[in-house]
C-alpha cells in the first residue's frame, strides 16, 4: 500500500512507524532501505513544525534513512535549525509534549539532541542546531553527497556492515569506528567545512 503523508493522522504515523521503525537503545541492527522513511519523516516534520515554528526554522530528513538504498538503523534522523540555541531551555518542554526526550550536547557541542521512543525503542533522532552552524551544512551536504556518489554511498554502507559484525550490540563502539571512517574519507571529497 502507497502511504502519502498528509493522508496519515499522528496516531496512525506512530502505528505504521512501529512496523518499519524503532531500535531498542541496547541494540545495534542494519535494515534496508525502506522507501516509507521519507513519508515518515515529511508526517513527523510537519507535526514538529505545526507545535515548534517559529522559532524551529527549518529541518531536513538526514542520516542513512535519508540516503535511497543505503541499509540503516531503522531510527529517522532529523536536523532542525533555529537562529539561536540559547534560547533551547524554553523551548525543551514543548519537545516533551511531542514526546521527544531531551539527551543534551551528548558530546557534540552546539548540537541538542533529542529522542522519540515507544517504550524502549526509538524511532526518531531530533538534532537541532543554529541555523549557520557547520553541523548544519556539513550533516546535509554528507546526506547530498551519499544520494549523489553511488560508490561513496557503497563504500559507506559496506563498513557500516562490518562494523556491526565486529561491533555487536556496542553502540559506541560503532560510532567511534564509523568516526574513523568519516576521517579517512570525508577529507577526501571536501565536505566538511573547516
Amino acid at each position: 500500500m502507497i502511504y502519502a503523508a498528509n493522508d496519515l493522522s499522528v496516531t496512525s504515523v506512530h502505528e505504521l512507524s512501529l512496523t518499519i521503525l524503532g531500535l531498542d537503545w541496547n541494540k545495534l541492527s542494519l535494515v534496508p532501505y525502506n522507501p516509507l522513511w521519507p513519508i515518515l519523516y515529511k508526517s513527523e516534520a510537519k507535526r514538529i513544525l505545526h507545535n515548534l515554528s517559529p522559532w524551529l526554522e527549518k529541518l531536513e530528513h538526514v542520516g542513512s534513512t535519508a540516503v535511497p538504498n543505503l541499509s540503516a538503523k531503522p531510527i529517522i534522523d532529523i536536523i532542525g535549525a533555529v537562529s539561536s540555541t540559547e534560547s533551547i531551555d524554553s523551548q525543551i518542554l514543548n519537545f516533551y509534549k511531542l514526546g521527544y526526550n531531551y539527551l543534551g550536547e551528548c558530546g557534540r557541542p552546539g548540537r541538542y539532541f533529542f529522542t522519540f521512543n515507544i517504550g524502549k525503542s526509538t524511532l526518531f533522532h531530533l538534532h537541532i542546531v543554529n541555523n549557520n552552524s557547520t553541523y548544519w551544512s556539513d550533516i546535509v551536504s554528507f546526506r547530498d553527497t551519499l544520494i549523489s556518489n553511488k560508490d561513496l554511498a557503497f563504500d559507506y554502507s559496506q563498513c557500516k556492515i562490518d562494523l556491526l559484525k565486529s561491533c555487536g550490540n556496542n553502540r559506541k563502539k560503532y560510532r567511534e569506528e564509523k568516526e574513523l571512517w568519516f576521517n579517512k574519507n570525508i577529507p577526501k571529497i571536501e565536505l566538511f567545512s573547516n
